[in-house]
Parts: C-alpha cells; structure tokens; sequence
C-alpha cells in the first residue's frame, strides 16, 4: 500500500469514527431530555420521536405524501389543526400509555417471563445479523434517532405493556365480560348490503377489429365459437380459415367472427403487478348507470325488497352478504377491505334508519346500499373473521387506553421538551423497526 492510499484509508476510518460519534451524540442528547415522567418512570424524548416514525412509515404504507411538507401542513378541522398536529399528539396519547403502563407493570409486582425476554433478545439478535454488525444496526437506527441499546428497551417496554394487557384483560380477552364486548360491538360496528353498479370496466382482450374476443375457458387457449349462428369460410386458395390455435374461424352475415358470447369467458388484460387493467366510462354511460342507480332506489323500500336487488342487478360479490363497519372516523372496513370507497359508504350510514336504503357515489361507481340491523354476537362468527379479525385487540387497546386514562393526572409533561420535539415532517419514516 502506497503513503497516498494508506492516509486516505486513516482519513476514512477517522471520518466513520467522528461520525458515529456524533450520532451517539445526537441519540444520547435527545434521549436525555425526558419528555414525560410518572413518579419514577420516564419516557425520553427521542422515545417519543421513534414512535413517530412508525407513525409516519404507517401512513406512507397507506400511501399518504410523508414525504410533503404541505400534507403536514394541511388543516383537517375547524379550528385549524393541521395532520402533524393531529398525529403527533395521537402519539403522544400513545406515549402517555407507555409511561403509565410501565408504572402499573411495577405497582401490580409483574415481571417480564424468561420467554418474554428471549422472544425480545432473539429478536436483537436478528436485527443485527441482517445489519451485518452492531454498527451497522445502529448506523440504521440512527435515521429514526435512537441506537441498538435504546431500540431494545423500547422493545422490552413494549413487551411489559403486552403483558400487562394480558394480565388485566387476558390473552384472548377471556377476562372481559360479553356486556362489555357487545356495547362495543353496538358502539363501533354497522352492517349493510349494497348494490353495485360501477364506472368502469376491465381491459379485454380484443381481435383487430377491436371485439371482445371469447375463449372456451379462463386459460383462454381455444377460441368459443357461435357455431350455430356463424359459418366457416376459405381463403382466396379454397383453404379454411383458420386461428392461431388452427381451429376453424367461424363469422357472421357481416364479416365479424362470431363469439360464443353466452358460454364463453373473456380474457383480461393486465399490468405488469398482474392486475387487471380498468378505464372509466364516458359521461354518457355514466349518466346511465346513475339513472338506473336511481330507478333502483325508488325499489329498495325494505330489506326484503332490496335482498331482490341484490340477486338481479348488483356487480360486485361483495353485495351478496352481510358488511361490517368499524364506524370510526378515518378507518372503515375489514382488515382486506379498507378501500376509499367506503368511506363515503360509512358517512351515508352514519345518519340512517335500519331498512332504509340509499344511493352513494364513490370515484368507483354507484353504491345503492341498504342499513341492516346488526346481528347478535356477528363478532364470534367465524364466517365473519376477515372483519372482525382485530375485535378483541381493538377492544382490549380501548380498554387500555381507559385505564391508563385514569392516571393521567399523574403524568408529568415537560412543555419546553414537548415544543422542541422534531414535526412529522421531520422525522424519518419506518417501516422496519
């Protein structure tokens, strides 16, 4: 090695030394300054600021623009709080809770089971072999404000909060009673049918003259035929004509080739995630979908009724049983079912009469949906899992949430900490930690 490589190798390994220094640095100031504390447990600053990167990693899986300024800058109420405002001090009613449950932990005489740590210690382990090194882990960790160590205690905190829960509500909510989960049930939770007409409709593969074409099966490798209304015809050799499969092409008195349109199945297209590709319909046949969305309407006067409609007319399978809700502002549907759409779904329900029945448009078309009455302990059916997945979590995080409510008094809140806390925009996002 020549004197030139070898000081700028000295240069390297000095600049990454100064450089974890400095992040040490950074970490251990923030994580000095203590945000909130009750009698002796404290939660830091930059313990705080870590939850709200995964706040915000959250919300850029949802797909919303974290990355703008102007998203966090957006006022979503009348008296001008802004997103960041917002969730930053939904984090902080999270924070809270952390504290507290930190402080019950040690007054109800818990402690953390061999297994609880190892679960925690494994999980370190892990983290730092996909790192490459501890260095490297904290190198990472750096981006959200913290270091391996702090990372860990969170960790280990969070553990002690999952298993107070359980020690309150138990594993599987076995200790809450039935009265409690059906008010919440009835509080949190409506049902609908729906009717759906859509705006738009998928790519199908087409022939050269631009018709649908019809394929024998979804594997679409034989073409379906009207055999009967069609007829095989020659080429200019006396030849029958032929596809590309080397089956016979039969065609109508016009010319066109004639698809066995009522037992055939289409093929649609796709974009390159394998899904299906769809385009909206002109104005004029979306005036018409919505003029027959009307004319349903004036149908639909009970549920009986509309369970006809369903049947008849409804494009989306969805209609045909029974919609749960999570009736909670910004969160709507099922665990696989949070589309945008039933946002203003929820909105319409909000201010109707069971068996009453009402037209909703949403970007994907028009819902004629109808309120039914909720049915008894639908929570427990495993028909319904898919919806009612995180009902006993959900519940559980409420009731938490009430009793660490109850001590909130007690939290002591460092004001001048709390203004100097980094905005949403700020912070980095995570998604990993």
């Amino acid at each position: 090695m020549n004197g030139k490589s070898k000081k700028i190798k000295i240069l390297c390994l000095v600049f990454a030394f100064i450089l974890t220094a400095m992040l040490c640095v950074s970490c251990s100031g923030r994580s000095n300054k203590t945000l909130l504390n009750i009698e002796d447990k404290q939660l830091s600053l930059s313990t705080y600021e870590f939850l709200l990167t995964r706040m915000k990693g959250t919300l850029e899986l949802y797909g919303y623009d974290v990355f703008k300024e102007s998203f966090w800058n957006t006022i979503i109420s009348s008296d001008g709080m802004t997103y960041d405002e917002y969730f930053k001090t939904a984090v902080l009613e999270q924070a809270y809770n952390y504290v507290v449950a930190e402080y019950l932990f040690e007054l109800e005489g818990l402690s953390l089971t061999d297994e609880e740590t190892e679960v925690v210690e494994k999980l370190m382990q892990a983290l730092e072999d996909k790192a490459g090194s501890k260095n490297n882990l904290n190198s990472e960790l750096s981006q959200c404000g913290i270091n391996r160590d702090m990372l860990e205690d969170i960790y280990i905190l969070e553990a002690k909060v999952a298993h107070l829960k359980a020690y309150y509500y138990g594993e599987d909510g076995e200790k809450i009673d039935k009265s409690v989960k059906d008010e919440y049930y009835s509080d949190n939770y409506v049902c609908f049918k729906q009717v759906f007409l859509a705006s738009y409709y998928y790519v199908t593969e087409t022939d050269k003259e631009g018709n649908t074409i019809y394929f024998t099966d979804e594997k679409a490798e034989k073409i379906a035929y009207d055999t009967e209304k069609g007829s095989i015809e020659k080429d200019e050799f006396g030849n029958v004509i032929t596809d590309e499969f080397g089956d016979p092409v039969y065609y109508d008195e016009d010319g066109n080739i004639a698809y066995d349109t009522e037992n055939g199945v289409v093929s649609y297209l796709e974009d390159s995630d394998g899904e299906k590709i769809s385009e909206f319909y002109d104005n004029d046949k979306k005036a018409e979908i919505k003029e027959k969305a009307d004319s349903l309407l004036k149908q639909a006067t009970n549920t009986e009724e509309f369970e006809k409609l369903i049947t008849e007319n409804s494009e989306s399978e969805v209609g045909q049983s029974r919609l749960y809700l999570f009736n909670s502002p910004g969160y709507y549907g099922s665990q696989s079912s949070s589309a945008s759409y039933l946002d203003d779904i929820a909105s319409a329900l909000s201010d109707m009469e069971n068996g009453e029945c009402r037209v909703v448009e949403s970007d994907y078309g028009y819902h004629i949906i109808c309120k039914y009455e909720n049915e008894e302990n639908a929570y427990e059916n495993e028909e319904y899992e898919d919806i009612f997945g995180t009902f006993t979590d959900d519940l559980i995080t409420k009731l938490f949430s009430e009793k660490c409510a109850e001590y909130k008094d007690s939290v002591i809140i460092d004001s001048e900490v709390w203004n100097d806390s980094y905005s949403m925009f700020d912070v980095a996002s995570n998604t990993l930690y």
